[in-house]
């Protein structure tokens, strides 16, 4: 149990590229076992609540025996009530460790003892843990236990110790299953289809500016991307898997996709864009709503009526079971094309080309990147292999906009606090019909070092409140601002939220007064 505590503990406070080495460490350090109880709790297969919080609480006072008001005011200094309570139980002076495995057999039985057999059984392993894992104890009890990792998380952890392509791990992970499962979970299916789950994606698109560069327009493919996600789709007997370029399997919610599959061999193996698209509109509709698909987790009738969804396919790698990857694009293409002819269902399409006949062309259709709601154009060698094409993109100018800078967010770093991001305003009428600045967005992409350490400089001069690591400071500084997409929301006060934020000093100061407008910003969601 203390190293499962450890465990959780630690994965809460690590940055993301820290999470692989920590989890690859607890594999080696512990049991079968302890091991597929601490992925089965990790992986969200959380035990129900057999404990309210205000009884653990009323058993910890009585447990301690410190009066009311100390424990109130130890939540209060901790801020945590779960750790307060675990911390102010005294440890043991006689260590008897306990096991995971043991501690979730005590939390599954203690569900048909009495309340009072309950407090006993609870009170006696209190005393053999220290703090860290009564923590995690009293988290399983009262059904708040939090600490999650992802799929592809805990298959790159096992992968070392099993045969089973990772593929197939992230797949049984992304399921929900039992601990009984554990070993036919792990080890090598008897049963494995020729084709992967999916292959390695290439590296996110290289941004480029200058298509002139890439030589004799002839030799690209141009295809428009659009707002939604880049995945790899494998035909099942049954159905489709969509893998993300975070290797995470999505949830099977999306009916019109998987009816479609049945058009193609199994095996299978495709590069396409989901996108949620209107049956009667040739304009894919916003990534938001593909995301609440998403996360509903299940299939709703009303999200599918709203955001009906469809496969953009722009490229196949495996024709059934047939590796096609080392063939050329413009063959593979070709090939697909074939196949999606027979496709009379509206959850795929095939990505059309874009025509152009020179680089001007081509700029031409760059205009369209808006008006399509599309975020830009890829660009693929035609006569190179998978492995080795070149993916490139086209991005739409960006949007631009004056505005002043309002706050900063200081967070320490070592022994000095450094500027995190800023937040921005622009002129917009208030109810009086008076002129007024308000908040529209913030960043935290565009300065470099020596800038940042100047406007720390400036920001000391000039702050006006303090509000935790957030300075507001003198409405005095305009920036530049420049971004990909806006959009009206109601979840920001403003009515817009800015995506992909990017900000720099402009090369003359600017006044307050040159800062741009709320209805300047308004006029572009159309656009």
């Amino acid at each position: 149990m203390y190293t499962f505590s450890r465990l959780c503990l630690n994965l809460n406070q690590a940055a993301a590229n820290q999470k692989e080495r920590i989890l690859s460490d607890y594999v080696k350090s512990v049991d079968e076992e302890s091991l597929a109880h601490a992925f089965h709790l990790l992986l969200e297969n959380r035990p129900e609540r057999c404990i309210t919080s205000a009884t653990l609480r009323q058993w910890v006072l009585e447990e301690s025996g410190i009066p009311e008001w100390l424990l109130e005011e130890s939540i209060d200094m901790i801020g945590d009530p779960a750790a307060a309570l675990a911390m102010v139980i005294s440890d043991s002076t006689i260590p008897d460790p306990i096991s995971l495995p043991q501690v979730m057999q005590v939390v599954q039985n203690l569900k048909t003892e009495t309340p009072e057999n309950q407090k006993i059984i609870i009170a006696e392993l209190w005393k053999r843990m220290d703090a860290e894992q009564r923590l995690i104890f009293n988290k399983l009890l009262t059904g708040t236990f939090r600490y999650k990792i992802r799929p592809v998380e805990a298959a790159k952890a096992i992968e070392p110790i099993t045969t089973k392509p990772i593929s197939e791990l992230i797949q049984a992970f992304s399921q929900k299953w039992e601990i009984h499962e554990w070993s036919n979970m792990v080890e090598q299916s008897s049963d494995i289809n020729f084709a992967p789950s999916y292959v390695p994606f290439r590296p996110v698109s290289e941004i480029i500016s200058d298509p002139e560069q890439l030589g004799n327009p002839s030799d690209w493919l141009a295809l428009f991307t659009f707002q939604g996600i880049h995945v790899q789709a494998r035909v099942l007997k049954k159905g489709i898997q969509l893998w993300t370029r975070n290797e995470e399997l999505l949830p099977d919610v999306f009916p019109e996709v998987r009816n479609a599959a049945s058009y193609f061999e199994e095996g299978t193996l495709l590069i396409a864009e989901l996108v949620v698209q209107p049956a009667d509109d040739e304009t894919p509709g916003f990534f938001s709503n593909l995301i609440k698909r998403i996360q509903s987790k299940k299939m709703r009738h009303d999200l599918m009526e709203r955001s009906p969804v469809k496969l953009v396919v722009q490229d196949m790698l495996f024709e059934g079971n047939k590796d096609i990857r080392n063939l050329s694009l413009l063959e593979r293409r070709k090939r697909l094309q074939a196949r999606m002819k027979k496709v009379k269902d509206y959850g795929f399409q095939y990505a059309p080309a874009i025509e152009f006949k020179s680089w001007d062309d081509l700029r031409r259709c760059q205009t369209q990147i808006r008006e399509k709601l599309a975020d830009g154009i890829s660009l693929q060698k035609l006569h190179a292999p998978w492995d080795a094409q070149a993916l490139l993109k086209l991005k739409a100018a960006p949007f631009e906009i004056n505005a002043v800078l309002l706050y900063v967010s200081k967070i320490p770093d070592k022994n000095k606090k450094i500027i995190t991001e800023c937040g921005f305003g622009v002129w917009r009428e208030n109810a009086s019909g008076q002129p007024e600045i308000i908040s529209i967005t913030r960043s935290n992409e565009g300065l470099s070092p020596e800038l940042i350490q100047q406007l720390d400089a400036w920001v000391k001069l000039h702050t006006r409140e303090r509000f935790g690591p957030v300075r507001s400071v003198d409405a005095e500084l305009v920036f530049q601002l420049q971004f990909d997409e806006i959009q009206t929301s109601r979840r920001h006060k403003s009515g817009l939220v800015l995506q992909n934020v990017r900000m720099k000093m402009p090369l003359e100061p600017l006044s307050i007064q040159q800062a741009g407008t709320w209805e300047q910003l308004n006029a572009m969601v159309s656009n």
